[in-house]
């Protein structure tokens, strides 16, 4: 199977895992499916599916894996401000995405918020 059969079969695997919690209406569905397509073409190299950081991207970044965990504490404390202008504007060696609109970085900060509460419920708490 070659890798672009993959990544969609892995692309629709998740929409439909997700859409078990999907809101019934259909604007909010469609934002919540564009959330997770937004994450998982634009973040998730980085920052894992689940948020909490690749540790094959820090290596070849060469940084400490915890500065792309998403549901670490500092990135739980960002105002959604904050987030939107780390999307669009990157930071560090993240670049930024200036090319997505406001409506589109919006729906990217949202499902990252849903992320951060699915994935840091009931653990310690990280720096």
């Amino acid at each position: 199977m070659n890798k672009r059969v993959g990544f969609s079969r892995f692309l629709t695997f998740l929409l439909l895992f997700y859409s078990a919690s999907l809101p019934v209406f259909p604007t909010q569905a469609n934002n919540a499916k564009e959330g997770v397509e937004l994450y998982v073409v634009r973040c998730a190299q980085c920052h894992g599916l689940d948020a909490q950081g690749s540790a094959q991207a820090a290596r070849i970044l060469q940084v400490d894996p915890w500065r792309l965990d998403l549901t670490r504490d500092s990135m739980l404390q960002k105002s959604a401000d904050d987030l939107r202008r780390l999307v669009a504007g990157g930071h560090g060696k993240m670049r930024g995405h200036p090319d997505l609109n406001k409506n589109q970085i919006q729906t990217l900060v949202q499902y990252i918020r849903a992320l951060q509460r699915t994935y840091a419920l009931g653990r310690e708490p990280r720096p």
